[in-house]
């Protein structure tokens, strides 16, 4: 039992044998998955002190963590005589380490709050996707356009690329595109954008080659599905897999301008590219799908609907481009 007074006033922690430290305070406790921590809140009727114990009552089985808490992660817990908060702050809370026991059932969360919003996630997406059908089977049917597309595919497809590497970081680093309007005007942009992009593949390949393609991606999605709702933490090595997948992503370029600048095409190179890059896009849907249902390592807000339905749709996207390349090797 560890009793700890924070003063609000002068924003000091004070252990009991006096000691203050400023601002910040370290707590470091060994926890699992398995154990909890037990807080007793004494109500704030002065004004000025509120004491809160931490007990640690935790059986410290298996691999240990160690936890530091600022001053201010402790604000949420901390109420007045009358009931209101003192402070309040959210936080994120990312578990890291292997654990002794699964960190849930598949699909463990909140019932009323996150099936919505994964709902509207999936609405969103099927959406976005049946309009990026709609916009290249209407170019298909049209020889004019799929001409156009086949002469002047790379003055349309270039800016398109622009957009949407400004849009990737707008969507993960704008606190904008979460509100709306502007959330739905990037989805919008977004469809415009990655629907040109394929059109620009799917012109240059059979119908039945396309079709074969979209079958393919079904596959792909569904059981990247069922691994989603799998117990293993894909979210865990989400940072390894973003780091690998830049790595190839900037060697993938290189060769490939090479060749384009060269003249020279090697197809076993090519195939290698798209094959590997493909396996990169399933773990990073994967990822994405886990992100969305919840309860793993790393999570969506319930806020970024916006977000999870642009991370879900490029996804699905890039793997149905990249089967329609491989697909189109062997023709």
């Amino acid at each position: 039992m560890s009793n700890i007074t924070l003063n609000n006033t002068s924003n000091e922690f004070h252990d009991d044998n006096g000691a203050a430290s400023q601002d910040t305070i370290s707590l470091n406790m060994e926890i699992t998955k398995s154990d909890e921590v037990q807080k007793e809140i004494i109500d704030n009727t002065v004004g000025h002190n509120v004491n809160i114990n931490l007990e640690d009552n935790r059986s410290l089985k298996g691999k240990k963590t160690v936890v530091s808490t600022e001053n201010e992660f402790l604000a949420p817990y901390i109420y007045n005589s009358q009931g209101r908060n003192v402070y309040r702050r959210d936080f994120w809370v990312q578990y890291v380490g292997p654990h002794p026991e699964p960190l849930g059932a598949p699909l463990d969360y909140t019932p009323e709050s996150r099936n919505r919003f994964v709902l509207l996630v999936f609405t969103l997406v099927f959406m976005m996707l049946l309009c990026t059908a709609g916009f290249n089977i209407g170019i298909l049917l049209l020889p004019d356009a799929s001409n156009a597309f086949r002469q002047l595919g790379f003055i349309i497809v270039i800016p398109a690329l622009i957009i949407m590497v400004g849009m990737s970081y707008a969507m993960a680093c704008s606190s904008c595109t979460r509100v709306p309007p502007c959330n739905f005007i990037c989805l919008i942009i977004t469809v415009l954008c990655m629907s040109v992009i394929t059109a620009f593949f799917t012109t240059r390949y059979k119908t039945t080659t396309v079709l074969y393609a979209v079958l393919a991606t079904t596959v792909v999605v569904v059981v990247c599905m069922c691994l989603a709702c799998s117990s293993f933490d894909f979210t865990r090595y989400l940072l390894y897999v973003v780091v690998i997948a830049a790595a190839f992503g900037a060697i993938a370029m290189v060769v490939m301008l090479g060749m384009l600048i060269t003249g020279t095409y090697i197809k076993p190179l090519h195939l290698v590219i798209l094959i590997i890059g493909t396996l990169l896009q399933v773990v990073i849907l994967t990822i994405d799908l886990q992100a969305i249902l919840g309860g793993r390592s790393v999570e969506l807000g319930e806020d970024d609907y916006a977000l999870g339905a642009y991370m879900l749709y490029t996804s699905i996207i890039d793997i149905f481009i990249k089967m329609l390349q491989m697909i189109g090797m062997f023709e």
